[in-house]
């Protein structure tokens, strides 16, 4: 093993002697195209951006009541029982109007502060509206089907046989928010909870835990995750990191021109390993291996480089700057270990064209020699 390092490093010292401007260009090149790789795991894969994504549609569990019925005050004291940290809950009464295909799903708080995005109007009820369960709706700026007892021109709702007043509208198209002493008083079949916890399942372990917990309070309702929207993420992990090696693997194919110019400005001494009996093979190897441990060197470097200017530069450049990205010991070893792999690939066709030659014609090949 001595003997292979003593020999690695020599040849190492050789590229650098015969071009040292080469010899620096491959090596700023390729750990410039390695930390773009690095970047490019971060911003393209979904599953990195998921780590630290928070946002409210990763953190939803629906449980729909068709085979079961639960009042509003059933609801709101089985809430006050679940052993999670809750933002906010909402129950739905869905109609589908089959005379003109129109959905609405008439929506009220029963823990929290109700969650809409403003369009125009107000998107809150006053502590009087709420107090005394006034007739006034928040609905959405759009509908995939206006409703039949819709009127726009005036803002006037007929609903279950009482006439509302739209005082405002939101984004989310078909929900429509009333009072929750409203809704109490219209009797209507509850037939969603969407419940938005504070924060999202860490691990498929912990989301099945939190699913259980919601099956014995709220047993005979079919429950549905968003951790199903992180489970199809992950599964698109292998096509994503695929896309960014190919990517990395043309954009280090280019600088491998630079590796090919110094292979063949050092064919002098791979002729002198032939002449005292190194076979082909041994010298391919030893190619190789010049290759693994600059492949090695740059990787190490590009990841040292990506990791000391993560927070002063990178985290500002990310596609979604609101989202910090995290990368673990592990993505950093996967890293390393694809851009070995990768380089090594990306030599094989300059390492087939070395073979067709014989080392003597080779040498006879250049001028220089």
């Amino acid at each position: 093993m001595r003997k292979i390092l003593s020999l690695q490093w020599s040849r190492l010292r050789q590229y650098y002697k015969n071009n040292r401007f080469i010899f620096v260009l491959f090596l700023v090149s390729s750990i410039v195209c390695t930390t773009g790789f690095i970047y490019l795991y971060g911003n393209l894969i979904m599953s990195m951006r998921l780590r630290n994504d928070d946002s409210r549609i990763y953190r939803r569990y629906s449980l729909s009541f068709e085979n079961v019925e639960y009042s509003y005050d059933d609801i709101a004291e089985r809430m006050g029982k679940l052993d999670l940290p809750v933002e906010d809950s909402i129950v739905y009464n869905s109609y589908f109007d089959s005379s003109n295909g129109s959905m609405v799903n008439l929506a009220t708080p029963v823990t929290g502060e109700m969650y809409v995005v403003p369009v125009d109007g107000r998107h809150s009820f006053t502590n009087e509206e709420l107090r005394e369960g006034a007739n006034v709706m928040i609905i959405p700026h759009f509908f995939l089907k206006v409703p039949a007892g819709l009127d726009q021109a005036t803002g006037i709702f007929e609903y279950a046989g009482e006439t509302f007043q739209v005082i405002g509208h939101h984004a989310r198209p078909d929900d429509c928010y009333v009072p929750p002493e409203t809704f109490q008083r219209l009797n209507l079949k509850i037939t969603n909870l969407r419940i938005i916890l504070t924060h999202k399942a860490a691990g498929t372990a912990e989301n099945t835990d939190n699913v259980e917990k919601l099956k014995s309070l709220f047993p005979g309702g079919q429950i549905d995750s968003s951790y199903e929207y992180i489970r199809l993420r992950n599964y698109d992990f292998p096509t994503e990191l695929t896309m960014i090696c190919l990517v990395y693997a043309l954009s280090l194919f280019s600088f491998m021109f630079l590796m090919k110019y110094m292979m063949e400005t050092s064919i002098k001494e791979n002729v002198i390993y032939g002449i005292v009996g190194a076979s082909k093979n041994r010298i391919t190897g030893l190619l190789l291996l010049d290759n693994v441990c600059f492949s090695a060197f740059t990787a190490l470097a590009g990841i040292l480089l990506h990791m000391g200017l993560k927070n002063v530069f990178f985290d500002k450049v990310n596609i979604q700057s609101d989202i910090p990205l995290t990368y673990l010991w592990s993505d950093y070893l996967l890293l390393f270990i694809l851009c070995v792999v990768i380089s090594q690939l990306t030599l094989l066709p300059f390492l087939i064209g070395f073979r067709k030659h014989s080392l003597l014609s080779a040498k006879g090949r250049y001028s220089y020699m």
